[in-house]
């Protein structure tokens, strides 16, 4: 196997930048036999003790169910140079009186710890929410398929948050990452760009009323924000989860009294733009401050989504063509993004698409969020469609749902609306 490991550099200064990871320690393995493997000097002062820090974590995870449980260890070295330098010279080397031999990656290189800063919208971290199946799909696709052996070891060394990670890097490659060793492929990788394309208003959102604007950031900005927010995976100032659906435990019948002024300011927004009939439907409800970056994938909705945002906002980077501070973007297909400009005006995606706000913004930035997790398996919804432009137009979506039936939604308003007036109210 490749040394895989060696090609990701130290991401920070702090405690990671100056720790190593240690994969497949035995169970009979003591911290003072960990230490032992590392303080007798370097390759060039051999004679001078290095000082190491080592908390062993035993019984980390099975590499399969016939196999006995391997552990960890984290190493802590004074310098990130002593660490490095440790990493290149004993990585896949013989552990001494054992016949197992060194695992050794940079404490960073897991995918969790490498997007803690949610805040960052790279490559890796655009394609981060996805899930090692449709990475494997999209490698297919891209005509570079991953190596079962090759998976065997990562996971084997590192388990399956390592492997993860090693998927992850061979589709970035893919896309032409440049920060990222070919020799994760080993091969010359395919050049795959990602296309980044803004969104045409007239046919991806519906401009919401001044008046309906100014009475909802009054309650935005009126809102007793709570301390901790509801989402943590999310990098944002606030996020207030709320929700309908029937059976509420008592947090979220507190929490439902205590925001039904934000409840009802939501539900006049997507009326005064869609009609009460489809602002009645959704049972969830997101409110959110400078929510920046943080590309996810809402895997608990079952269905389409409307969002809105509002606020003084504006581009941090100082240009005035072309930006796209504090606007939606929606992956539309593994090579492509679209950009939306939601300030003011409510659009229609699938939040079961990575998506994330352009965190290139400065000042206050709202949002709003309706969805629907709905038990009832008829409110499912098959996710055709990552953004549904003109949702609001019945002739089109009408049209689209009778060649193709699963492709109907709750957010398709003017085809429900028909419906509803023939009578032949649609079954979700």
């Amino acid at each position: 196997m490749s040394n895989t490991w060696l090609d990701t550099p130290t991401r920070c200064d702090g405690v990671e930048g100056r720790m190593l990871w240690m994969g497949n320690v035995r169970a009979d393995w003591s911290s003072d036999f960990v230490k032992s493997l590392f303080v007798g000097g370097t390759a060039h002062q051999p004679s001078t003790p290095v000082q190491v820090e080592v908390a062993v974590r035993r019984n980390a995870f099975r590499v399969s169910p016939d196999t006995p449980s391997v552990g960890f260890a984290l190493v802590t070295f004074t310098t990130p140079e002593a660490a490095n330098e440790a990493l290149t010279r004993l990585h896949d080397k013989p552990v001494p009186d054992t016949d197992a031999t060194f695992n050794l990656r940079l404490h960073a290189s897991t995918l969790r710890s490498e997007h803690k800063n949610r805040n960052g919208v790279s490559l890796q971290a655009q394609l981060a929410p996805l899930d090692a199946a449709e990475i494997r799909r999209r490698l297919e696709l891209f005509k570079t398929p991953s190596d079962p052996i090759a998976e065997r070891e990562v996971r084997d060394s590192g388990g399956n948050g390592a492997l993860r990670l090693w998927l992850l890097r061979r589709l970035t490659c893919v896309h032409g990452n440049s920060g990222i060793g070919e020799n994760t492929l080993k091969m010359s990788p395919p050049q795959i760009p990602r296309t980044k394309t803004r969104a045409f208003p007239e046919v991806t959102t519906l401009s919401l009323p001044p008046d309906v604007i100014a009475k909802c950031l009054s309650v935005l900005r009126t809102t007793q924000w709570p301390r901790v927010s509801d989402r943590e995976g999310v990098h944002c100032s606030s996020y207030v989860s709320l929700s309908s659906l029937p059976n509420p435990n008592a947090r979220r019948k507190r929490r439902n009294k205590k925001y039904a002024t934000l409840w009802r300011a939501a539900f006049e927004v997507l009326a005064s733009v869609c009609g009460t009939h489809t602002a009645s439907m959704f049972d969830g409800l997101a409110v959110t401050r400078n929510v920046k970056g943080s590309p996810h994938i809402d895997g608990l909705d079952v269905a389409a989504q409307f969002v809105a945002s509002f606020g003084d906002f504006s581009s941090g980077d100082g240009k005035e063509d072309g930006d796209s501070g504090g606007m939606l973007c929606v992956e539309t297909s593994p090579a492509s993004v679209c950009v939306i400009d939601t300030r003011n005006a409510v659009a229609a995606i699938d939040g079961r698409f990575v998506h994330w706000v352009d965190p290139s913004y400065v000042g206050e930035r709202f949002s709003l969020v309706w969805y629907k997790r709905n038990r009832d398996v008829k409110e499912w919804e098959v996710p055709t469609n990552a953004v549904h432009e003109k949702f609001w137009d019945a002739d089109q979506w009408r049209a689209v749902e009778k060649e193709t039936p699963s492709a109907k939604s709750w957010v398709h308003a003017g085809a429900r609306d028909l419906e509803r007036e023939a009578g032949n109210v649609l079954e979700l």
